[in-house]
């Protein structure tokens, strides 16, 4: 499942909330939600070193959010580059 883009837009915005201004825009300008399969978010950001650090430090905090816009449950959050996309 593809969030439309006034979900993503709705995640964005939650994500920047939540995380504060500094924070949203050192770890997720240029985010994105690739989509919604079963129990697992697939979503993309700039680079290896920021997909590193955000599934780490963040991925909790974009699952709750992903499955409080779309109201799917989320138990899993792949966190990839933005190069992983394009070579898919």
């Amino acid at each position: 499942m593809l969030p439309t883009k006034a979900q993503q837009q709705a995640i964005e915005a939650k994500l920047n909330f939540v995380l504060g201004a500094d924070t949203y825009d050192r770890w997720f300008l240029g985010f994105a939600c690739g989509g919604l399969t079963d129990d697992t978010v697939e979503v993309f950001v700039k680079d290896g070193d920021t997909a590193a650090v955000v599934g780490t430090e963040y991925s909790w905090h974009v699952a709750v959010i992903v499955e409080n816009v779309l109201k799917k449950p989320v138990k899993r959050v792949n966190v990839l580059s933005k190069d992983t996309s394009q070579a898919r």
